[in-house]
């Protein structure tokens, strides 16, 4: 069995989805002691946004894992100095709600790539167990996405109130990097749609191989029947989900992926199956065949022997032919599925 991607530069990806920075945009008649205190933030945040888009963007494109780790380890100790910066900032006439704003939120940032990153992490190493675990596993993402999107709301209503109290007009603008951060989110949530659909009949199938590993013709039945049941499932699902902006291969991959699941479980299996049941008749034809002594067996014994045996090399014939040519099929399709989402990423998410 192929190794299958869950995920393309999966440390970046999962702060891509948590990490989405407030965008701090203002203008003032003239460069007020007020407008002065809150640029001195805004550089700071700035700065942390820029390496958090650098180290998305090496995350996605570059793909070295030991890379990634440590522009992380980087990134974590350049929060930390900004924090420690950021609370030696005398507040502005008195006023601390607006820097208490901004401390309250580097350092829920700072908990969140620590705490947060971990507990994901974590759930990585499992996810691949089951598709009730990898369904967990990108919900705790979306719902960390969540919980830092109401950190950002409550930090840009300080802001706000900051201005209004000291006459700065803000305008709401999304800096270039948040952009870019935004779109790596999007192509994350467009691909975790689609892995996830393709993951359920790729963990059935893994069942399925199982029970034929171990020639047990009656777990091969009853996953069979499920994986038809997943594949069409799949199916149906794709076809209500449109391409990303005109780029159909990792939907068509996907598709690719679940007709082959379907046939495999709809047609070739019966072929396996059928040479484990032959293999059984001919075990216990081969038993009583040995039990009888040479000169207590018929011309029948023989003739009957000798057709279950014909039988039992036929039914091994096909279906090893029949394992070789899905492995085979399989091996391209997994192949061209990773492929795919390295392409997928590679274009959609910007450099």
């Amino acid at each position: 069995m192929r190794s299958v991607k869950s995920c393309i530069g999966i440390a970046a990806i999962i702060l891509s989805s948590i990490l989405l920075f407030p965008d701090i945009l203002l203008h003032a008649q003239e460069k007020s002691e007020a407008v002065l205190y809150i640029e001195t933030f805004t550089k700071e945040l700035n700065t942390i946004q820029i390496e958090m888009w650098e180290y998305v963007r090496d995350a996605v494109h570059i793909k070295d894992s030991s890379a990634t780790e440590r522009k992380r380890k980087s990134l974590m100790k350049l929060i930390e100095k900004t924090i420690a910066r950021v609370e030696k900032i005398e507040p502005y006439n008195g006023e601390a709600i607006y820097k208490a704003a901004v401390v309250k939120y580097l350092k829920i940032l700072e908990i969140m790539m620590k705490e947060e990153y971990s507990k994901i992490i974590d759930m990585e190493e499992i996810a691949e167990q089951s598709y009730d675990s990898m369904e967990a596993y990108l919900l705790a993402k979306e719902k960390a996405n969540q919980k830092f999107q109401e950190i950002i709301k409550e930090f840009n209503l300080k802001e706000k109130q900051y201005a209004v109290a000291n006459n700065i007009i803000l305008i709401e603008n999304e800096s270039d990097i948040t952009k870019k951060l935004n779109k790596a989110d999007e192509v994350t949530d467009y691909y975790n749609t689609i892995y996830l659909i393709f993951f359920k009949s790729f963990k059935q199938e893994l069942y399925l191989l199982d029970a034929i590993e171990k020639g047990d013709v009656g777990r091969m039945e009853q996953n069979r029947l499920v994986l038809i049941k997943f594949a069409n499932e799949g199916m149906n699902k794709l076809g209500s989900i449109k391409m990303y902006d005109k780029d159909d291969s990792i939907k068509k991959s996907c598709l690719d992926m679940l007709k082959f699941y379907k046939v495999e479980a709809t047609e070739k299996i019966k072929v396996i199956s059928d040479y484990y049941i032959q293999k059984d008749m001919f075990e216990k034809m081969k038993d009583a065949f040995d039990l009888k002594k040479a000169e207590e067996r018929t011309r029948e014994d023989v003739d009957l022997y000798n057709d279950t045996v014909n039988k039992a090399n036929e039914a091994s014939k096909k279906a090893n032919n029949t394992i070789d040519s899905l492995n085979s099929e399989r091996s391209n399709l997994i192949d061209e599925w990773n492929k795919n989402i390295s392409v997928f990423f590679d274009v959609h998410v910007p450099k």
